[in-house]
């Protein structure tokens, strides 16, 4: 079965500078685009037929949007960066997003891309140095890393996926 892709209107509000990184929520409601200067992101909500750009959060991403990647049931954004906290997660409610709890502990090293696991148990993210990705069990808002592979990969991380099936 054939299927048609079109080029949507872009958004009134464009992001500031060049984008790195884009994810859609599963439900395609949200696009969130991750770029190189302050903001740092957008969050966009299609509204009638139209992308429209939501409030940016009270507290922002520190520095350059490197991975972007939204939870299953889109409850959740995740923002990796390179200064600390290096991963900023935030609460998607309808249109408002608010930064939650921090990774506990914090990824090593600047952070790359990002992703949940499809039944939304975990969330693992890609950094440069080692041990170059960390896996976090979500609890709510609650992220605790799990524990490292003995045998890790040689080179820095710079992405991150799940498989279809992973599951917690």
């Amino acid at each position: 079965m054939p299927i048609e892709i079109r080029k949507q209107a872009n958004p009134a509000t464009l992001p500031t500078a060049q984008a790195y990184v884009v994810a859609v929520s599963r439900d395609g409601q949200y696009v969130a685009v991750g770029f190189e200067a302050a903001p740092y992101f957008h969050c966009y909500r299609k509204v009638d037929g139209s992308w429209v750009k939501l409030a940016n959060p009270a507290i922002l991403p520190p520095g350059v949007c490197r991975g972007i990647s939204f939870s299953p049931d889109g409850s959740l954004l995740a923002v990796s960066h390179s200064p600390s906290p290096r991963v900023s997660m935030y609460i998607l409610s309808g249109d408002t997003l608010t930064k939650t709890n921090d990774l506990s502990p914090l990824p090593p090293s600047n952070c790359r891309g990002s992703a949940f696991s499809p039944d939304g148990a975990y969330f693992g993210v890609a950094h440069v140095n080692p041990p170059r990705f960390s896996v976090y069990a979500i609890d709510g808002t609650t992220f605790t890393k799990i524990a490292d592979p003995v045998e890790l990969p040689p080179n820095h991380g710079e992405s991150f996926a799940w498989g279809k099936q992973a599951t917690s």
